[in-house]
């Protein structure tokens, strides 16, 4: 995010920033939105309160691992123990 909001040269980091933040707000607000009224209509369907979270978990769980693995996949992450490896080898000896 914080790379998006800097345009080399340019201003305005601030107010780029503040619509990436109402952006994530928004997303948060549908996000619990949308997990309540499916969370009640699951409750309602199935008949049990237990059972009407079952649903709603799931699907927060599979959308989590989906945003995941689109995350690793845009940023190319491909093996970090390699890449911790290499910067490990490439940073300076501490002293002390």
């Amino acid at each position: 995010m914080m790379a998006l909001s800097v345009v080399p040269g340019g201003g305005g980091a601030g107010v780029r920033m503040g619509v990436f933040g109402a952006a994530q707000a928004v997303a948060q607000a549908v996000g619990g939105f949308l997990g309540a009224v499916g969370s009640d209509v699951a409750q309602l369907a199935l008949g049990s309160t237990a059972g009407g979270y079952v649903p709603s978990s799931r699907s927060s769980g599979l959308l989590r691992g989906a945003a995941a693995l689109a995350w690793r996949g845009a940023v190319g992450v491909r093996d970090t123990a390699a890449a911790g490896a290499r910067a490990r080898r490439r940073a300076p000896a501490q002293v002390g």
